[in-house]
């Protein structure tokens, strides 16, 4: 099993994942329970994915997720593996979104529990992700406006400066 699968692991016992009923994520409308169509896709089965993709390079994940969002009509195994790829490290704020939507009512999708819980535990992990990236990108520009101010504020008193030695 891979580090990232082991964290995972980890993070559902620690969130408490484990209970059957959770709540939605902040900001987000309770899903529609969907109806099991998935009873053969199994976690074995998305450690064998996740082992593959992560011998692929950042290039080849994306490439791997635009092959498989052209599918029409993609089954929930695909869809989980989509939501995956989206969400493996450096992915854009744009990347974490689809993930997301991949993910939105995909829960009830698979009749292994185990595989549902890794689906609640992924749309956790994309909701935080999401949003540390979010607070990283506001923090950031704050802080140029921050930058900016303290500029002017220099231009200003250097400016206030200069003025009494023109005036003699």
């Amino acid at each position: 099993m891979t580090s990232r699968m082991v964290a995972m692991g980890v993070c559902l016992v620690v969130s408490g994942c484990t209970a059957t009923g959770t709540q939605p994520l902040k900001g987000q409308q309770a899903m529609a329970p969907v109806k099991v169509v998935d009873s053969a896709f199994t976690l074995k089965q998305m450690d064998g994915f996740v082992q593959k993709s992560e011998r692929l390079d950042i290039t080849g994940r994306r490439a791997e997720a635009k092959r498989m969002q052209g599918k029409p009509d993609p089954a929930p195994g695909d869809r989980l593996k989509m939501a995956y790829l989206l969400s493996l490290e450096n992915a854009t704020l744009d990347e974490l979104g689809q993930a997301q939507a991949q993910l939105d009512g995909l829960e009830t999708a698979f009749a292994d529990p185990e595989t549902r819980l890794y689906v609640r535990l992924l749309q956790r992990m994309v909701a935080a992700e999401t949003a540390q990236r979010q607070d990283k990108k506001r923090a950031d520009e704050l802080q140029e406006k921050l930058k900016q101010i303290k500029e002017l504020e220099l231009e200003l008193m250097k400016r206030s400066q200069a003025k009494p030695a023109e005036v003699k």
